[in-house]
């Protein structure tokens, strides 16, 4: 059974007990009154707690007596008995609350004394638990090694939730016995010790204590080596593996070398096959020509690293130079003149139809453009056929090429003939057959590229000796018609309509 189970039976027993009765004398009776029923609710029996923790406990108070005031009371077996409990409430329960137990495990008791001086009580154990200090270890470092026979720092940082850092106590242990040495720590928490090790791989254990006992320990490995066995330089070769000089990472056997006036593969040799070739650079434009050159690990006053000048006797010629227009010169040595984007380039349009009008974005190129680059305005309607253009004047029969008559680039089809021709009569005074008006279609104007009928003139048709004998009338126009059997009929062209 249970000390909460055992709490709880003995509570329920308390509350059912019965009155006891005797009798005094000839009829008195007595009634004798129970010891108050106690029982602590909360915290349960057995819980934990941290150190400063704050702690509420509740528990409950049954007494069957009416003749006064219930005394409680808490206490540890601990810290004592704790002052001013509050008296139970209306339905019996108390409270308390402490958030300064000492740590440890407690036996916490409620205890409650009627008038009568009857008590009843009820415990629990409770555990109450510092926190360690914390530490981390700040020397060695991973990787680092000590030097045999040389003093080396062992270094670490601790802090505690209720001491200062200087009054933790910090030892490093090799093994279980005595400690190697203890740190002594600064008021930053900072601590530490030398030691003098042999050569060897040791295992370090640090371990921090507070005042209150409390211990945490962390742990590295030290290895302490020949002075010549150490790589100082952190390139994996040390003095006894061949190192040369331990104080410089690109220096060890097997490195590449370098053109440095170093032995950095530490073959006894200096910058053998790292040396680099230096090419005559008359102009001093920083470019040189193959015709001559040097060996070496920097350049001589003259000479430049890089090959491709083609005209050493002009600074201003080399691969880095900016091409000019129309100097006649290669500036940038790529066997190229007058590129695009040279100093001195002009806006140049596509004209694929070579009628020097031209669409598009433009390209900057030298005089004369680059083809099909080669307009200088982008002024063409359609650039397709030469004789659409922005200056045409012709007329032309068919479309230029889209469906279009537009050849003048005006946004419109202008027609080439537009007239209408009157009707033929015959003239009075000559005796003739003429047109009346101006010449033109016959019926309405064709559109672009249609044919149609064009009158240019009017022809009279009868026979000449008639003819002869009606001038002598006195209407000879009317002879003609009814004499002669004359006619006036329109000369007829087949035309079609041209458009620009």
């Amino acid at each position: 059974m249970t000390d909460s189970t055992r709490r709880q039976l003995a509570f329920c027993a308390l509350m059912a007990l019965p009155f006891a009765a005797s009798c005094e004398g000839a009829g008195g009776l007595k009634v004798l009154e129970n010891p108050p029923g106690v029982a602590i609710i909360d915290p349960a029996d057995g819980s934990e707690f941290s150190e400063g923790e704050s702690i509420p406990f509740v528990g409950r108070i049954d007494s069957s007596f009416t003749g006064g005031d219930i005394e409680v009371s808490w206490s540890s077996d601990i810290d004592g008995e704790f002052e001013d409990p509050d008296p139970p409430d209306p339905e019996g329960y108390v409270e308390f609350v402490t958030a300064s137990l000492s740590t440890g495990t407690h036996i916490m008791t409620l205890r409650a004394v009627d008038a009568n001086a009857e008590q009843g009580e009820d415990y629990i154990t409770i555990t109450v638990g510092g926190d360690g200090p914390s530490l981390s270890i700040t020397h060695p470092s991973a990787g680092e090694q000590g030097i045999e026979d040389q003093a080396f720092e062992l270094g670490a940082r601790v802090s505690d939730a209720q001491d200062a850092p200087e009054e933790i106590e910090v030892d490093v242990f090799v093994d279980v016995s005595d400690p190697l040495c203890s740190l002594a720590v600064d008021t930053a928490g900072n601590g530490s010790c030398s030691v003098v090790l042999g050569i060897g791989m040791y295992e370090l254990t640090f371990v921090a204590t507070d005042s209150d006992g409390n211990e945490v320990s962390a742990s590295t490995t030290l290895t302490v080596v020949d002075p010549d066995d150490r790589d100082l330089d952190g390139d994996g070769y040390s003095i006894n593996d061949g190192d040369c000089d331990d104080n410089s990472r690109t220096t060890y056997p097997g490195a590449e070398e370098l053109c440095d006036n170093v032995d950095n593969n530490c073959n006894d040799q200096i910058d053998e096959g790292a040396e680099n070739i230096y090419y005559l650079d008359a102009d001093f434009d920083g470019w040189g020509v193959s015709t001559e050159y040097v060996e070496g690990c920097t350049a001589p006053a003259g000479y430049a690293a890089d090959l491709g000048d083609c005209d050493d006797s002009d600074p201003l010629v080399n691969p880095d130079a900016t091409e000019v227009c129309d100097d006649g010169t290669d500036n940038n040595c790529n066997t190229l003149f007058n590129e695009q984007n040279a100093t001195g380039c002009s806006a140049y349009y596509v004209d694929a139809d070579a009628d020097t009008f031209g669409t598009g974005a433009s390209q900057c190129w030298c005089s004369g453009g680059s083809a099909p680059y080669t307009a200088t305005n982008n002024t063409d309607c359609y650039d397709s056929n030469p004789a659409a253009r922005p200056d045409q004047t012709n007329y032309y029969t068919y479309d230029r090429g889209d469906s279009s008559y537009d050849y003048n680039c005006n946004g419109a089809s202008e027609q080439q003939y537009s007239s209408l021709a009157n009707s033929c009569a015959w003239d009075v005074v000559y005796i003739d057959c003429d047109l009346s008006g101006s010449q033109g279609f016959e019926g309405s104007v064709p559109s672009c590229g249609s044919t149609a009928q064009w009158i240019s003139d009017c022809s009279a048709t009868y026979d000449p000796v008639c003819y002869g004998l009606c001038l002598f009338s006195s209407d000879p126009i009317n002879c003609l018609l009814t004499t002669c059997g004359a006619t006036c009929d329109a000369d007829y062209t087949s035309l079609t309509q041209g458009c620009r």
